[in-house]
């Protein structure tokens, strides 16, 4: 009985997370959020330290003390993401910390999959 009321709690919390989410796109997509809070940065200007902040998790990832492995690894893959969108040189080095902190939290799967993703940088 405690395993369907724990589903039933983490389907609940999945809904509630994706409706949040829903509406923080709609609210930033019509602009509410720039007219209604002043001061309010614009896309670009986010995008900009968040890439800033991913270069600087890129380079020395213990630069943030306040996350643990888990936490670095979802920001490096993140990071990695990023970079490859945009084309960053970076992109390896952000690959290259993730199987380190992969390996790090015991997650061999994990390191794998972001070596290949460094090597299949390397065969394009």
């Amino acid at each position: 009985m405690s395993d369907v009321l724990d589903r039933s709690r983490d389907d609940i919390g999945t809904f509630s997370e994706r409706i949040f989410a829903e509406a923080a796109i709609a609210y930033r997509h019509h602009g509410m959020a720039h007219a209604s809070l002043e001061g309010w940065p614009d896309d670009a200007d986010l995008y900009a330290v968040l890439d800033e902040m991913l270069d600087t998790l890129a380079l020395n990832p213990q630069s943030f003390d306040s996350l643990g492995n888990d936490d670095r690894a979802h920001a490096l893959a993140l990071a990695a993401d990023r970079m490859a969108l945009g084309g960053s040189p970076k992109v390896g080095l952000a690959l290259a910390q993730l199987v380190r902190i992969e390996n790090a939290r015991g997650n061999p799967e994990g390191a794998y999959d972001a070596a290949q993703r460094f090597i299949e940088g390397f065969e394009t």
